[in-house]
């Protein structure tokens, strides 16, 4: 099979990156977007997912907020929006 060159550019870090991922899946960096584009072009839709994790911000904040809960020091929870708003207002 013959094959074409594809110049891309893109940050050095999310190069080196990829490039360690596709080394821990056995493969090279080319075989991967080869194998990506082909399912691309296959499918005729763009495949990306993406896992999100929460910042260390993110984490320290949800931390306070659990131990202000657990020391009563944060708003009551509402059944209702009537109860949160006179609870608001006094």
């Amino acid at each position: 099979m013959s094959s074409t060159s594809l110049s891309i550019r893109i940050e050095p870090n999310l190069k080196i990156q990829a490039q360690k991922l596709a080394n821990s899946v056995g493969t090279n960096l080319t075989d991967l977007i080869n194998a990506y584009l082909k399912q691309l072009v296959n499918n005729k839709t763009k495949l990306i997912s993406q896992t999100e994790y929460p910042t260390k911000y993110l984490l320290k904040t949800i931390s306070l907020a659990k131990k202000e809960r657990e020391e009563s020091k944060a708003s009551p929870i509402f059944d209702n929006p009537e109860d949160a708003i006179k609870w608001l207002n006094s």
